[in-house]
């Protein structure tokens, strides 16, 4: 998916709330709600997730609208993982030559972050969907791991970037998680959910490490994941 397409959809998605609302229906749409705890994993790295979800059908009586659900929560997310490298994260500088790298040993990043959802009720009981932290902040303990820059290490004093700002793709700042998922509610109060996710982590040297081709203390791991999660209906 392109920058622009994905620029589009989070572009509709915040102005999904004002549009439902805004709309002139003599019954108030039914609001659905649901908690969820999620773990994702991949070869070197791991998500814990626990999230408050809200949303809204676009139509009552439309064949399709009737169908799509927009929505918005508050997620906290736990990223942990194992000798994972960290690169450098500006736009500029990200996946060129130019970037440098943190191989952090036991990375911990804890982040709060509220997000934005849409789905497609595909029958009574499943759904399919996305959804996209949007902006928060991240704490953590700090740590030292390694620096690298054209082959020479030293040791980096670092933290978790305080604040999440979703921005696409290689201008996101901050730690964020995003997930395509399929959920199947099996009762009407519990449900399990399948995920693909896609986890932005990241960390920001005390001092400044890297000077060129330009300054740059903020360092990113970027991992895709496959998750599970159980959800409960209220």
């Amino acid at each position: 998916m392109s920058q622009k397409s994905i620029g589009l959809i989070v572009g509709l998605l915040f102005l999904a709330p004002f549009i439902l609302f805004s709309q002139e229906e003599k019954k108030p749409k039914k609001a659905r709600s649901l908690i969820e705890l999620g773990y994702g994993i991949n070869s070197d790295a791991s998500v814990v997730s626990a999230g408050y979800y809200r949303s809204w059908t676009l139509s009552k009586s439309k064949k399709i609208l009737k169908n799509i659900n927009l929505g918005t929560g508050l997620r906290f997310n736990g990223f942990g993982a194992k000798d994972v490298y960290f690169v450098s994260s500006r736009p500029q500088f990200y996946n060129t030559a130019d970037e440098d790298s943190i191989l952090a040993p036991a990375p911990a990043i804890y982040s709060v972050n509220t997000f934005l959802t849409i789905g497609y009720q595909i029958t009574p009981k499943l759904q399919a969907g996305f959804d996209i932290d949007a902006f928060g902040f991240s704490f953590g303990p700090n740590g030292s791991p390694t620096f690298i820059s054209n082959g020479q290490e030293q040791t980096a004093k670092v933290n978790p970037t305080q604040f999440n700002v979703l921005a696409v793709n290689a201008n996101n700042f901050g730690s964020l998680l995003s997930n395509i998922y399929v959920r199947y509610q099996f009762t009407k109060k519990w449900g399990a959910r399948l995920t693909y996710q896609k986890s932005y982590a990241e960390i920001t040297t005390e001092e400044v490490l890297q000077t060129k081709p330009g300054i740059n203390q903020r360092f990113r791991y970027v991992g895709r994941l496959i998750g599970l999660g159980v959800s409960y209906h209220f």
